[in-house]
């Protein structure tokens, strides 16, 4: 379940501010943020040993029909490396690894939440957007284990509930009602106005797709940022701001700059190709 509210219940058209979507989430949360059902007892018979193996995937036969996987490095920029990110031992995959993450971030995160959210370092950071992503949890099940949670400051649970719901359903909507959302059609009226005024100021450094894939600009703490990414897979929030505007500084213009936040975002991030990315 990607939303606690689904997207075309909370409104019918594009919300450009969570101050216009918040009080319209809020008022459908009681009717959409409640307890999960038991689920009902299987009843269908699990395939014997005496029926054999359970048939593998043909990846070949699926390959040829739907094309081979497309290299995620492509239209990074010239010089771009074809190296996979390795894979993050911090993330574990499937729902035992998400719930164990939950609970972490419950017993030790949720009650400095407001103060340390955005600080990179910090231990405030739920870890969460990589099992959001692919289902391993969901965004309902968090909350209601966090609304669960007693002692808690009351303005750090609500400063992690509205990155949760208001600021997250707030991406889903943009992406919902606007067809271009990825693309510089999306971009507002100023930022166009803005990024036209400074499209000749100068650029003493253009960076190649090998020197950003591999960490190597002018730029320490941008480096930095990269590596953890390619390391781990996963960047904090408010450095990943940090590291997708700094891309404009060394791009010729700001469709080359957007192509390639979103190919090493996608590609690299385990929270890649979501809304929230």
């Amino acid at each position: 379940m990607r939303n606690i509210v689904p997207a075309r219940s909370a409104t019918d058209k594009r919300e450009y501010m969570a101050r216009t979507l918040r009080p319209k989430i809020q008022r459908l949360l009681p009717e959409f943020l409640d307890a999960f059902p038991p689920l009902p007892a299987q009843t269908s018979p699990w395939p014997s040993a005496a029926s054999g193996p359970l048939p593998l995937p043909d990846w070949d036969a699926l390959c040829a029909e739907f094309g081979p996987l497309p290299n995620p490095f492509s239209g990074i920029g010239p010089g771009a490396t074809s190296a996979e990110a390795s894979a993050a031992p911090a993330f574990l995959p499937g729902e035992t690894a998400a719930r164990a993450r939950l609970d972490a971030f419950l017993a030790t995160g949720l009650s400095t939440y407001a103060d340390d959210r955005n600080t990179p370092v910090g231990p405030a950071g739920a870890l969460l957007s990589p099992y959001l992503h692919f289902g391993q949890i969901s965004a309902q099940r968090v909350a209601l284990c966090v609304l669960a949670v007693v002692g808690v400051p009351v303005a750090a649970r609500d400063a992690f509930l509205e990155q949760l719901i208001v600021r997250r359903e707030l991406a889903e909507n943009f992406c919902l009602h606007t067809p271009d959302y990825d693309t510089p059609a999306a971009f507002p009226p100023w930022a166009e106005a803005t990024l036209a005024k400074h499209q000749a100021d100068p650029r003493p450094h253009l960076a190649s797709g090998a020197e950003l894939m591999d960490a190597r600009t002018p730029d320490p703490p941008w480096n930095a940022a990269q590596r953890q990414l390619l390391g781990t897979g996963h960047m904090h929030g408010w450095l990943r701001m940090f590291w997708a505007k700094q891309l404009l500084l060394w791009s010729a213009d700001a469709a080359t700059a957007l192509s390639r936040c979103l190919g090493l975002n996608d590609s690299l991030s385990l929270d890649g190709r979501d809304v929230n990315g």
